[in-house]
């Protein structure tokens, strides 16, 4: 179900009130569907989006997960009734054979049929979990954010703890990026951090950071991206490369990363951008002939030639840009 001109124009009023600047950023037009309660969403802040062969997952702040077929249909919600530890989800990831939900109280797993939680693992207490499967698809990374928290990996048989445990950065690890051998994890508050199997380096504001609150890591032309509270950067040469405001990047924070073969996508507190060919480009878009502007952005997903944007206002499927 498309969504209307006037739920668009009540987003672009919306949108009014942060006071974007944009004018000198080149826009691209695109044609968006947007899929909000009316089509029947649990809820409309959309913090998380994974992709499986039976559709879209759609994880939200406050009222679950949402089950979408691949023509976006919404199938089936699911809460804690149904198994979840929690209603507020914070990551999405399928490994194997089972699609695993992170949430602020838990880690929910879900084989098809039904939701298992999983309180603790490794001797860490899973809250606030970040989640992220390898390329290979062999091991699933996961980052729990709190005092008791830590770094762990999953092999589908085995939770190794790779760290924290309430102790050191890596309670802190919010963000994942797979590069060769490495590993790059995220941090809230310590920058990023380079893992393989026999060195563990990190890199903080003085290696060129725009900000040590990393949110969001992406693989993208031959290196990897971070995306921080105060922008992105890209690590060249050992150091990191920032794109920070006036004139070079259109936002002010970035909370999300997803890349394609020929483009970099960012979402955050004032929209979606793009990054191809040398240039950052905010996204113009129109639902039924009104131009629309998304949002504050929370989570990205590249799947194909389409990308899902998920929002403070719902899901955004983004064709032609």
């Amino acid at each position: 179900m498309e969504r209307k001109a006037d739920r668009g124009k009540r987003l672009l009023a919306g949108l009014a009130l942060t006071g974007l600047l944009f004018l000198s950023i080149r826009a691209f037009a695109a044609d968006v569907r947007v899929v909000t309660r009316a089509d029947g969403l649990p809820s409309e802040w959309i913090t998380a989006i994974a992709a499986g062969d039976d559709g879209i997952w759609v994880g939200t702040l406050d009222a679950g997960i949402a089950h979408l077929s691949p023509s976006g249909r919404v199938i089936k919600v699911y809460g804690t009734r149904d198994g979840l530890p929690a209603l507020k989800i914070t990551s999405l990831a399928f490994f194997g054979a089972n699609l695993y939900a992170g949430t602020e109280n838990g880690l929910g797993v879900f084989d098809g049929f039904t939701w298992n939680a999983v309180l603790e693992a490794g001797n860490v207490l899973l809250r606030n979990v970040a989640l992220r499967t390898e390329p290979s698809g062999n091991r699933l990374w996961l980052g729990a954010v709190n005092m008791s928290g830590g770094l762990l990996r999953f092999d589908g048989k085995r939770w190794q703890n790779l760290g924290g445990e309430g102790r050191g950065p890596l309670n802190h690890v919010q963000a994942f990026a797979f590069q060769g051998d490495a590993a790059w994890l995220g941090s809230m508050n310590s920058g990023v951090y380079r893992k393989t199997e026999t060195q563990f380096q990190y890199f903080v504001t003085r290696d060129g950071l725009p900000s040590a609150n990393v949110t969001s890591l992406e693989t993208f032309g031959g290196t990897v991206w971070a995306g921080t509270s105060r922008g992105p950067a890209r690590f060249e040469a050992g150091r990191w490369v920032a794109f920070e405001k006036p004139g070079v990047f259109p936002m002010s924070a970035v909370f999300c990363l997803a890349a394609s073969p020929k483009a970099l996508y960012l979402g955050g507190r004032e929209g979606l951008a793009r990054y191809r060919d040398g240039r950052f480009e905010m996204l113009k878009a129109k639902i039924d002939g009104s131009p629309l502007l998304a949002g504050r952005v929370n989570a990205l997903l590249v799947r194909g030639d389409t990308v899902y944007a998920g929002t403070s206002s719902g899901l955004l499927e983004i064709k032609g840009w």
